[in-house]
């Protein structure tokens, strides 16, 4: 299990962003986002039409480019209970979590659209009793994927050893998805 305690908070909550164009090349001091240090460590950012969103396990926020060095972009707190884990941003088969114009985000509340903002009810709202009887002993390990042409989100628990899968063949609403929890007498291994 990683341990982030070993890093300073400051470090926790401060992203290098890469020149553009030029995503190897990063300057130390000007190349910094650096958000407010809170004991949360950063666990995951996705763009979202020319948008960096910045997520903690219980917080939200958004970055734009102002044209000028990434120190002088301003940070903005889009919600301050809701975040995503480790790799609760869905993957679309094997591109990345944008799809369309959405994301699809995994947390301690549900699995939600991420339009820029959290959309409600979340698209477990069906399985709601279900998904607050989980015990995510280990959060950082469940991992959510978006199979955008057989129209389903698949999300390995592997603590609870299920593989929870939503259809979403007949739409991406919370009453029109179909959630289907499998579970397998094998074990569960993640490749990162």
């Amino acid at each position: 299990m990683f341990d982030w305690a070993q890093f300073p908070d400051e470090e926790q909550s401060t992203i290098l962003a890469s020149f553009p164009g030029e995503p190897e090349a990063f300057d130390a001091i000007t190349g910094l986002i650096t958000l407010q240090a809170d004991n949360q460590p950063i666990t995951i950012c996705q763009e979202l039409r020319d948008v960096l969103y910045i997520f903690k396990s219980v917080k939200t926020f958004a970055v734009n480019d102002n044209g000028d060095v990434p120190s002088s972009w301003s940070v903005v707190t889009l919600d301050q209970g809701l975040g995503s884990c480790v790799h609760g941003i869905a993957t679309v088969l094997d591109t990345g979590g944008t799809s369309i114009d959405y994301l699809i985000i995994c947390n301690f509340s549900g699995m939600f659209v991420f339009t820029g903002t959290f959309q409600f009810p979340e698209l477990s709202w069906k399985i709601a009793d279900f998904w607050s009887s989980l015990t995510f002993v280990n959060f950082l390990n469940v991992e959510c994927y978006n199979d955008s042409i057989l129209k389903r989100i698949y999300t390995i628990m592997p603590d609870q050893d299920i593989l929870l899968m939503g259809d979403y063949q007949h739409g991406m609403e919370h009453m029109k998805l179909r959630w289907v929890p499998w579970t397998a007498d094998i074990l569960i291994i993640l490749s990162r």
